[in-house]
């Protein structure tokens, strides 16, 4: 005899309401080719959750540079902090160009990529992870939207050494 379970079907989960209506689709929102008005409204709406996205780094920052500090927790495992380290460091990359800061993206970037694959972090590598996040608040403390192309390079070879350096 043979018992086949049937394959639970999965369910839709209804979005709130307030999600429904600030969603973009092609009735209510944005095209797939943007017009003048379309791409004021995108402008608009960045600018105006400007000063919540530069918050909630600032927040991200704080938490990140305790655990990178002398007071880390010392019962915390590894994979958590490098987990917590890669999380927070993949939510800075993936907004920081959208809210007018690339070399904030392109930091967060190297720092992600620095932890990515790591299944622990000694005190030398924990520290260069810590580098990486002080640049990153200086980026946001001094408000660097652009950064000349010299100083751009400088930064990415000094920060892509330290990791070749310190692997």
């Amino acid at each position: 005899m043979s018992v086949s379970a049937k394959k639970p079907r999965p369910a839709f989960i209804q979005p709130e309401s307030k999600l429904k209506n600030r969603s973009m689709t092609l009735d209510k929102g944005l095209g797939l080719s943007l017009d003048s008005e379309d791409i004021t409204r995108i402008e608009n709406t960045i600018s105006e959750h400007a000063d919540a996205f530069s918050g909630k780094i600032l927040e991200r920052l704080h938490d990140l540079r305790g655990l990178l500090g002398t007071n880390q927790t010392p019962d915390m495992k590894p994979e958590d902090l490098i987990s917590k380290l890669r999380d927070g460091a993949y939510e800075i990359k993936s907004l920081g160009t959208t809210f007018g800061f690339p070399a904030m993206t392109m930091i967060a970037k190297l720092l992600h990529d620095y932890v990515d694959k790591r299944t622990e972090l000694p005190r030398k590598q924990r520290e260069i992870a810590a580098v990486h996040v002080e640049a990153l608040y200086v980026v946001l403390a001094q408000q660097l939207t652009a950064l000349p192309m010299v100083t751009e390079q400088a930064l990415v070879n000094g920060l892509a050494a330290l990791a070749l350096r310190f692997p």
